[in-house]
């Protein structure tokens, strides 16, 4: 897939260098090639360059009208056509080999094999960042009071958004996994619970309060149709039940749909039962057109009247509009979204997609009385565990974040329960590096990315100890926004992006400056300790082979990364100070030793793009060995020579 850039002036979807000198070429690739969503730009070029496929469809640039003229008119060979459809044809062929059915139906298709993987992937990948006092793990035994706090705590953030997201078979939550190792424990725990602060960009995916026409819990009934709502003889064509109030139908199909037809109807349906009588709030962004109703009453229109938003890919939707309703504790409460497709759109055509409604509801309350409330419990409480963050609206595709900073009054709130409360445990969930002002108020920091289906499961294991945290950052985390090495140059400068910080990305640029970091690269800490011991190093001119004992020096079994970075002696251009090259995890009881064995090639090791004469460039020279289990926790050191100057290219 070519990306949406120019590189030096060139499409990289146009780029004749790119996509046959370095992909087929050097690489020796011969699968099919196709562009990124909407990052074709013209006709001949992207073809005379080997694009083999325009994505999405409908074509845009290769409609069949304006190809064949140019191929009548000898601007594009015949050849290139051939050529391109013959790595199409290839891929079909692959996929055929696959035997999947054209019309297979998709299904949750749940095994236990496959949710403890994804579990044993999301211990794994979970970093200890802080543990002072040894407050971590918990006790699941112990006679005491747990407050579990945040707008993370009841929410599955399973992943980013964009084309990050899927919709899960099922998902957990930090709370729900908390709860369970509660039980666990014999109850002897009080668990407590609030909200604390908002983090919604707007109103959340509410399938979980809400329940279809059958009495099922986390689930909504959608009924489509061909006639707009008050039709006469009005009948869907299409029913069924769904686990999510955030819908992008692009890919929808249904026999009963000829597969050319956009404009269709879709009333979404279910039952709303609150838990206290207060004012909530309905939210609606769409692509297409929108109502909600609320008992048979209006009370959110993103139909009649629509603004410009930045829902939905590329920020094709509306922005979300709101609407409150008094509603009153137990009582049931019918919730109904009439949506139409996307060729009712008001504010642009979207023909070229079959569009979608994002839909929710949640308590009207100021962010003031949220964080009253959660103070409240954390005064009562012998710890607090926070789970704070980020979500798939505000990390996803189409967009940059515009700061560092966590949104909304988390940070209020963390400050706030601080106060009121010394044992604090904090888990963050971001897929990026976030600000964390109060990181020294805390006793204990956990980050736990967006950890997929068993998310709320391995956040408890790590909490109570039943997986010792083993994960390293795979980013550094700095201080501040203005310390990032893009900072100056980032963003586009009517429509030329400058990337400034050349190799200096990450840990390079805040080594090669001495900048300190909140959290450097390859850091992440552990409830056991390990040592290192008798490194050696062997080059043979072609292959650098590094050993290293590691003993297991600590109580408990856990496991450590053995992360090997290369520094050059007498460096003939402006490298890194040094360079991850290789890394191993190794997995050890208590007082065990395993010698751990790295290698890899000593062209790669040493080598750098020499520009010049566009190659890879090795140099004669002294390489020092740097050992350790982060970026800036180097334990034990070593060297080999190179003894002649080397260039290649390819893999």
């Amino acid at each position: 897939m070519t990306a949406y850039n120019k590189i030096n002036g060139v499409h990289v979807s146009e780029s004749k260098e790119i996509l046959q000198g370095i992909l087929r070429d050097e690489w020796k690739w011969d699968g099919c090639t196709m562009s990124d969503w909407y990052g074709t730009y013209s006709t001949k070029e992207p073809l005379d360059a080997g694009l083999n496929l325009e994505m999405p469809g409908p074509t845009r640039f290769r409609q069949l009208l304006q190809t064949v003229h140019a191929v009548q008119a000898n601007l594009i060979h015949p050849k290139v056509i051939d050529d391109n459809v013959r790595q199409v044809l290839k891929l079909i062929n692959q996929g055929l080999k696959a035997g999947i059915p054209a019309d297979v139906v998709e299904s949750a298709n749940y095994s236990p094999e496959a949710s403890a993987l994804l579990r044993k992937v999301g211990d794994e990948s979970i970093v200890l960042l802080k543990n002072e006092e040894g407050i971590l793990p918990l006790s699941k035994t112990a006679k005491e009071t747990i407050a579990v706090i945040g707008p993370n705590a009841k929410a599955s953030q399973d992943s980013g958004g964009g084309s990050a997201s899927l919709t899960a078979t099922y998902k957990t939550t930090p709370y729900g996994g908390i709860e369970a190792k509660v039980k666990e424990g014999g109850n002897t725990i009080d668990l407590q619970y609030a909200l604390g602060a908002f983090l919604d960009k707007n109103v959340p995916d509410s399938v979980s309060v809400l329940e279809n026409e059958k009495g099922e819990k986390g689930l909504i009934t959608a009924r489509f149709y061909h006639e707009a709502p008050g039709t006469a003889d009005r009948k869907p064509f299409e029913d069924l039940s769904l686990n999510t109030t955030r819908l992008f139908l692009s890919d929808f199909k249904s026999p009963n749909l000829p597969i050319d037809q956009l404009l269709y109807y879709v009333d979404f349906t279910g039952y709303f039962t609150p838990d206290e009588t207060s004012e909530y709030t309905f939210g609606c962004s769409v692509f297409g057109t929108a109502q909600i109703f609320v008992d048979g009453k209006l009370v959110v229109d993103n139909k009649t009247k629509q603004v410009k938003g930045d829902a939905f890919f590329l920020g094709m939707g509306t922005r979300e509009e709101r609407g409150s309703v008094f509603l009153e504790k137990g009582r049931k409460y019918h919730v109904k979204v009439e949506f139409a497709t996307s060729p009712t759109y008001t504010l642009e055509d979207g023909a070229q997609e079959q569009g979608g409604v994002y839909f929710g509801v949640q308590i009207k309350s100021s962010p003031e009385d949220e964080i009253a409330k959660a103070v409240k419990v954390a005064k009562s409480a012998d710890k607090v565990v926070l789970v704070v963050g980020l979500s798939k609206e505000w990390e996803s595709e189409g967009f940059d974040r515009k700061d560092m900073d966590i949104p909304g009054y988390t940070n209020k709130l963390v400050e706030a329960v601080a106060e009121v409360n010394p044992n604090i445990i904090v888990v963050n969930q971001s897929g990026s590096p976030v600000t964390l002002p109060w990181a020294d108020k805390t006793k204990a920091l956990v980050h736990a990315w967006y950890g997929g289906n068993e998310l709320g499961n391995t956040i408890a294991d790590v909490l109570f100890g039943d997986h010792n945290p083993s994960g390293k950052l795979s980013v550094s985390f700095p201080k501040r926004l203005e310390d990032n090495p893009s900072y100056i140059n980032f963003g586009s400068n009517k429509g030329q992006v400058w990337y400034g910080e050349d190799v200096f990305v990450g840990y390079r640029y805040y080594e090669k400056v001495g900048r300190d970091v909140l959290y450097p690269f390859g850091y992440g800490l552990s409830y056991t300790s390990f040592d290192f011991q008798h490194l050696k190093v062997n080059a043979d001119g072609e292959s650098l082979v590094v050993k290293v004992d590691v003993t297991n020096t600590g109580k408990v079994a856990g496991a450590e990364t053995v992360q090997l970075y290369i520094e050059q002696a007498n460096p003939s251009i402006n490298r890194p100070v040094k360079e991850l090259k290789d890394f191993a995890k190794v997995f050890l009881n208590p007082g065990e030793t395993k010698t751990v064995e790295l290698e890899l090639s000593v062209k790669e090791a040493t080598s750098y793009w020499n520009s010049f004469v566009n190659q890879w460039q090795s140099d004669k020279d002294t390489y020092k060995v740097l050992v350790g289990n982060s970026s800036d926790n180097i334990l034990l050191t070593g060297q080999f020579a190179t003894t002649k100057n080397v260039t290649w290219t390819g893999l």
